[in-house]
C-alpha cells in the first residue's frame, strides 16, 4: 500500500531544477595512529545548516580492530565552533564494523573561524583517547540572518549531478517595502532523508520531487510529519 505524503510540512509536489549530494565535511585527522575512522555528515542536503537552529552530525564510524573480537567502551564527544566551550558527549561501545552516531547542535555565528565551522571529535575508553579529529563547515554553509530561507529538494538518483546553493533572485513586481528573503537551495535523495523530526529544523521548504512516498521508512515518514 502506497504511504500518503504528510502534509504538516510545506511539500510543493514539482519538478524543480536544482540538485545536489549529500556533502561529507572535510577531515583532519588527529596524530593519533588509530583502528578508527569516521566519515562525517554535517546539515542536510549539500550540507547547509541555519545558525540558531538546530542542525544534525551523523558520524560513520568504522571500528577496525587487530583482534576481530575486541570491543570498545567508553564516549564519544563533539565540540562544535571554534570558540565553543559546549561539549556533546554520549556513551559509545562498538564492535568491530561499522556504525553511524547522530548528534544535534545549536550553530551561531560567534563560533565561525577563517576556517569555518569547525568542529573537534573525540572517542575515548577508559582514560585513553583512542581517536581524535577535525573537521568543517565551510562558512558559506552556514546560513545567517532569518530573512534566509533553505528550501530542499527530495528526488531521484537521476537527478543528483544538478547545481546547489543557488540564491533565488527577488520577486519582480514585488509590494514596496516587502521583505527580500534570500532563498538558498540544496537536494536529497530518499534513503538519505533524516529519521528525526529535530534533524529537519533548518529547512523551511521540502520539495517533493517525483519519487514514490512508498519508499519512505516509517521513521522517515513520522520525522517528516513531526
Amino acid at each position: 500500500m502506497a504511504r500518503a505524503v504528510p502534509q504538516s510540512r510545506c511539500l510543493i509536489l514539482f519538478v524543480l531544477c536544482f540538485g545536489g549530494i549529500l556533502c561529507c565535511a572535510p577531515v583532519t585527522w588527529g596524530a593519533l595512529p588509530s583502528e578508527f575512522s569516521v566519515t562525517p555528515q554535517v546539515g542536510l542536503g549539500d550540507g547547509y545548516a541555519k545558525a540558531s537552529h538546530w542542525t544534525p552530525v551523523v558520524l560513520h564510524v568504522r571500528y577496525q580492530p587487530r583482534n576481530a573480537s575486541a570491543v570498545v567502551n567508553g564516549h564519544i564527544s563533539l565540540r562544535p565552533g571554534e570558540y565553543a566551550t559546549t561539549r556533546y558527549v554520549q556513551p559509545f561501545t562498538m564492535g568491530a564494523g561499522r556504525k553511524a552516531i547522530i548528534f544535534h547542535f545549536l550553530p551561531t555565528s560567534d563560533d565561525i573561524s577563517d576556517d569555518g565551522y569547525v568542529f573537534r571529535l573525540k572517542i575515548v575508553s577508559g582514560n585513553k583517547t583512542v581517536f581524535n579529529a577535525e573537521f568543517s563547515l565551510p562558512t558559506r554553509n552556514l546560513l545567517l540572518g532569518t530573512d534566509t530561507r533553505l528550501v530542499v529538494g527530495v528526488g531521484p538518483r537521476s537527478l543528483m549531478g544538478m547545481p546547489t546553493g543557488r540564491v533565488l533572485p527577488p520577486l519582480k513586481g514585488r509590494p514596496r517595502g516587502a521583505v527580500q528573503r534570500q532563498v538558498v537551495t540544496t537536494w536529497m535523495r530518499v534513503e538519505d532523508l533524516p529519521a528525526s523530526a529535530l534533524m529537519w529544523d533548518s529547512a523551511d521548504t521540502i520539495l517533493w520531487v517525483d519519487p514514490s512516498p512508498a519508499l519512505l521508512e516509517d521513521r522517515q515518514a513520522e520525522a517528516l510529519s513531526g
